[in-house]
């Protein structure tokens, strides 16, 4: 029988910004996520980084009422405050 790890042996991901010279830091973040999931017997890592648009308000609403948060909690991409 397998043996089941326990939540607390388990690594949270990480996460840093970090500084790219060719990125409007005005407008956009930068942040580089490490971590490793489990996926059957095998343990992948899944570490990226991510480009983080900085002018989302989770409260603006589109056209059908939806907020932005309700649209990420959703898995779908939010409205940026100029509405693309």
């Amino acid at each position: 029988m397998a043996k089941k790890e326990g939540a607390s042996s388990r690594k949270p991901f990480t996460g840093k910004e970090v500084h790219v010279p060719c990125l409007n830091k005005d407008r956009y973040g930068a942040t580089d996520f490490e971590g490793c999931v489990k996926v059957g017997d095998n343990v992948k890592d899944v570490s990226r980084r991510v480009y983080t648009l900085k002018d989302i308000d989770i409260h603006q609403k589109n056209e059908f009422g939806v907020t932005n948060l309700e649209l990420m909690k959703n898995g779908n991409a939010p409205y940026a405050k100029d509405g693309t």
